[in-house]
């Protein structure tokens, strides 16, 4: 994937945690050419490499030889954000253009199968016109996941509602009520979701965990007291504050929770 469709992605449709506004031109920019400088040293072809390559890329950027030589400590610093980016718009562009290319190349099999491509360019028109669409809504989705997770950020001060753990790469905006069963505004609502550290979410994910009316965790009774002395959750427990807009959420979640769904 080019830098240059990266640079209109961090302007276009990627917001910021901690402020939902999309990057700077000049930001976007200096972004790319951090990238572009970090490639021509290692001499790597970073414009096409797996987000696999880039993550660890990153976990190994401190500690090369070639850079540690080369470079700043502040060169090092200002590049990890830049590839961090980078590899998030990868694995998202990667996962939305697999998606596509699958749901056309099932229609057209589908229409081979049934006979149906007695008018081909007119056919081939109607599925690039699908494409279109469906890129259309996967930008628009991402865009409101980015958004929320922003607006999860401000409402939570940018810490977890559990742990208080505050570093951002370890914390997920999470649904109350998933995604899967929400309506369009209940997916984007910051009132539908928490601030959790990754352990947390994925308790709170699969109803391992859940939050009373008053905001006190309640526990799974599947989690044996080493789980629960491993995750701390043994008592004096968290209680987090929630206000009367997450009741409605919550009371869905917590059916989920009773339920063991």
């Amino acid at each position: 994937m080019s830098f240059d469709v990266y640079r209109q992605y961090l302007t276009d449709i990627y917001r910021s945690p901690a402020t939902g506004k999309p990057l700077q031109r000049n930001s976007a920019v200096d972004y790319v050419s951090r990238l572009r400088n970090l490639q021509n040293l290692l001499r790597i072809d970073l414009e096409h490499a797996a987000p696999s390559v880039l993550r660890q890329l990153l976990g190994n950027l401190r500690n090369d030889p070639v850079l540690l030589q080369a470079r700043s400590a502040k060169f090092i610093g200002d590049v990890a954000p830049a590839i961090r980016l980078y590899a998030d718009f990868m694995e998202t562009a990667e996962n939305a253009g697999a998606t596509i290319l699958l749901r056309a190349a099932d229609r057209l099999q589908a229409a081979v199968d049934a006979d149906r491509l007695a008018d081909p360019v007119g056919f081939l028109r109607d599925v690039a016109k699908t494409i279109q669409t469906e890129v259309q809504s996967i930008v628009a989705a991402r865009r409101g996941q980015e958004r929320f997770r922003a607006d999860l950020f401000r409402q939570w001060h940018g810490r977890c509602a559990v742990t208080d753990i505050d570093r951002a790469e370890l914390l997920r905006a999470s649904h109350i009520k998933p995604w899967s069963v929400s309506s369009d505004a209940e997916r984007v609502d910051p009132f539908n979701g928490l601030l959790l550290a990754v352990h947390a979410d994925a308790l709170f994910d699969r109803a391992l965990i859940s939050f009373g009316e008053g905001g006190e965790m309640l526990v799974s009774d599947s989690l044996s007291d080493r789980e629960q002395t491993l995750f701390g959750l043994l008592p004096p427990r968290r209680t987090i504050p929630l206000t009367a807009a997450h009741q409605s959420y919550m009371q869905h979640h917590r059916a989920r929770f009773t339920s063991g769904l």
